[in-house]
């Protein structure tokens, strides 16, 4: 038999002090939908994105139906017998936050609610939920509505990434960190970047990334799985995959960390104060050591010493009248 849930609206005059809960006393339950789109969405799947905001409590993962009796599934799984509230959210909310659920969980307590109904999912005591037949639930109010905006096709989950961008935008941005245009630049939520950095448009800063202070990034660099040392240059047109790059080191434009090689990746380190010039391609797995320089347009393949320079050409030839004019017949 499906359990009848009843939600009112209820507005709260009387001022009290918050009860904040014990992330012990808390169990939750994250609801996958069978249909779930469970795609990299900055750096996280959807599904871990919503993993991370109960990551404080213990909590299981269930599937679910369209047609599937959702409190039932609750009751089933509500609590391990020592828990007091029980959380249920959705696996197809990855806007959800931690501060949120940590919010919905204070009114709960604070105001001693049984049932409390979220936007995407609810707040339950466990010794009530688990027993009730007709629930009663009022409406949580003052929440961010973003938070719980739904994955449910490509053209919402563009529209969920967007917010995420913003949100990680200006998380670096009110860090010291100077954006030129946070509506071209895409960051992953893994990424650490230090105060003084500039990062021009048209930047990808992807995985386990790391920044040092006051780098500059410029136009159109793409930049993956790499430590950053603090004042280094990366110029226009730039992709810089597994390296480890130090200190104040010039990366010209056009430069390649050529890391795949069809099979796995290989790392390349760099040393401090090296200078790249243009269109250089850096085939990994490479050592280039400190003070090192690498002549505009090579390919380097071998390891560089420090202090060294390192030229990568093929000979230039000139073939002279090679496309003159042409003899009449």
């Amino acid at each position: 038999m499906t359990t009848e849930i009843e939600t009112k609206f209820e507005t709260k005059t009387k001022v009290v002090a918050a009860v904040d809960v014990d992330a012990d006393d808390v169990f939750a339950i994250i609801l996958v939908p069978q249909n779930l789109i469970d795609v990299d969405i900055c750096g996280f799947k959807t599904n871990e994105w919503v993993k991370q905001s109960v990551s404080a409590y213990k909590s299981i993962a269930v599937e679910v139906k369209r047609q599937d009796d959702i409190i039932g599934i609750v009751k089933q799984h509500a609590g391990d017998g020592n828990k007091k509230y029980c959380v249920v959210v959705y696996a197809d909310t990855p806007l959800l936050k931690a501060e949120t659920i940590e919010q919905a969980l204070s009114f709960t307590a604070t105001y001693k609610h049984k049932a409390v109904q979220l936007p995407r999912g609810w707040v339950f005591e466990v010794d009530y939920i688990k027993t009730a037949e007709h629930v009663k639930s009022v409406h949580m109010p003052s929440l961010d509505e973003d938070d719980f905006l739904i994955a449910y096709n490509y053209v919402q989950i563009a529209t969920i990434t967007t917010y995420f961008r913003q949100r990680i935008n200006e998380k670096h941005m009110s860090n010291g960190v100077y954006i030129t245009d946070p509506y071209a630049v895409y960051i992953d939520a893994q990424v650490k970047i230090g105060h003084g950095t500039k990062i021009g448009p048209s930047v990808m800063l992807r995985g386990a990334t790391e920044i040092g202070k006051n780098c500059t990034m410029l136009n159109a660099v793409e930049i993956k799985k790499s430590k950053i040392g603090d004042g280094t240059t990366i110029k226009h047109m730039t992709y810089v995959g597994d390296a480890e790059i130090g200190k104040n080191c010039n990366i010209g434009n056009g430069v390649v960390f050529c890391n795949y090689d069809g099979k796995k990746k290989h790392p390349t380190t760099v040393g401090d104060n090296v200078f790249i010039g243009s269109n250089c391609n850096l085939v990994a797995p490479l050592t280039i050591g400190d003070n090192a320089f690498i002549a505009a347009g090579s390919t380097i393949t071998q390891d560089v010493p420090a202090a060294a320079l390192a030229i990568g050409r093929a000979r230039q030839a000139i073939k002279e009248d090679w496309n003159g004019p042409k003899e009449e017949n």
